[in-house]
């Protein structure tokens, strides 16, 4: 375990934002991730276990509790086979494995179920807790164990996907953060449940079933024809990168591209109840979910009157919406977190006073909010 001193967390995140971390811990591996936890605990001292910072907005103060970053990448092909036909192999990876990275070897190993997910930035630990998808797949179909320290229990215990409530971009463990029940103010800003690491069931096979329509376009096939997951992996980088979704890792010749400057996502795509849905206009989107109708935010925010690259303050501001995907909010290079959540309450309202629809962050606040929910 390494501590740094006087660490500023806007070096640890996409959006380049936020002041100085408390202390700062570097983590190698579990054992060292639940001893930094559990010490910080004892200590009544607030815990943010810090992943890839890929959906992370801290605010310009900083945060000053204890930061724990597992950083150390482990991924292993285990020799026990899957519990089901439809996992035949599994993957164990560490909570410090960058997600992509995992992406990367379950490709190269001539397996699938995970290849539309590729570029998605952050770790291992995050993706568990996000239930992250795209392109019409997401991780808690391919997750089959999670090994977890709970922090009520003082526990290590390995549990089943099917326990953890996965969700549309939620689950048991980002539950922790927000509800009630769960004494969430005695957790936040990281979960009760610390993912140590996680167990993937994928098929022994290089081929895959395209599921989404651009996609599907791309590779010449029809939705639900099959296609090779490495060439499902090209073409979702490819989609990304058009629209600056993919993490600027410092690599970039040239002009640094402020598009890359962001969490994602911003907002999530708002599941509405079935009368809500039907005051939408005719054109909006709309897709089965459970419970309800999904929207699309992109949409929302664009007929508000957001336009890509639109920011508050005009040409001056620095802080806009990315200038290839309205979802995103970006630093154009020496934005605060102020600056970030003034635009995002800006949108968040116009949405509210266009559609009566409140858009929810899918970003992780900390030391910051965005205020009173809008009509509240």
């Amino acid at each position: 375990m390494q501590e740094r001193a006087h660490e500023m967390l806007r070096d640890h995140t996409t959006l380049h934002v936020g002041g100085p971390a408390g202390r700062f811990l570097l983590v190698d591996d579990a054992d060292e991730l639940v001893r930094a936890v559990r010490e910080a605990d004892a200590s009544s001292d607030p815990v943010l276990v810090l992943g890839g910072g890929s959906n992370l907005l801290v605010g310009d103060d900083g945060f000053p509790g204890v930061v724990v970053h597992p950083h150390a990448s482990r991924i292993e092909r285990l020799a026990t086979p899957g519990p089901d036909d439809r996992h035949e192999v599994l993957v164990r990876c560490g909570a410090g494995t960058p997600w992509d990275e995992f992406v990367a070897f379950a490709v190269e190993q001539g397996l699938s179920g995970v290849e539309a997910l590729s570029g998605i930035p952050g770790l291992i630990g995050s993706a568990c807790m996000q239930n992250i998808g795209a392109y019409g797949q997401e991780m808690g179909s391919s997750l089959v164990y999670a090994r977890l320290y709970d922090r009520a229990t003082r526990e290590v215990k390995t549990v089943r996907a099917d326990s953890l409530q996965l969700g549309y971009r939620n689950s048991l463990l980002r539950d922790s953060l927000e509800e009630p029940s769960l004494a969430c103010e005695r957790w936040f800003p990281s979960p009760r449940w610390v993912v140590l690491d996680a167990t993937f069931g994928l098929r022994d096979d290089p081929r895959t079933v395209v599921e989404h329509p651009q996609l599907a376009h791309a590779l010449g096939v029809s939705v639900g024809d099959e296609g090779l997951a490495a060439d499902v992996r090209r073409e979702v980088l490819a989609v990304r990168g058009s629209k600056a979704m993919l993490a600027d890792d410092g690599t970039t010749v040239g002009a640094v591209e402020h598009d890359r400057w962001s969490s994602g996502s911003f907002f999530t795509n708002p599941l509405l109840a079935y009368p809500d849905a039907e005051r939408l206009p005719p054109e909006a989107p709309r897709y089965p979910a459970l419970g309800g109708v999904k929207t699309s935010a992109a949409w929302l925010i664009e007929h508000a009157g957001f336009s890509r690259g639109f920011g508050v303050h005009g040409t001056a501001s620095r802080a806009t919406l990315s200038t290839r995907h309205t979802l995103a909010i970006t630093n154009r290079g020496d934005a605060t977190a102020a600056d970030l959540i003034e635009l995002a309450r800006t949108v968040r309202d116009g949405v509210h006073a266009t559609f009566s629809i409140t858009l929810t962050p899918e970003t992780v606040l900390v030391g910051t909010r965005l205020d009173d929910v809008a009509g509240a």
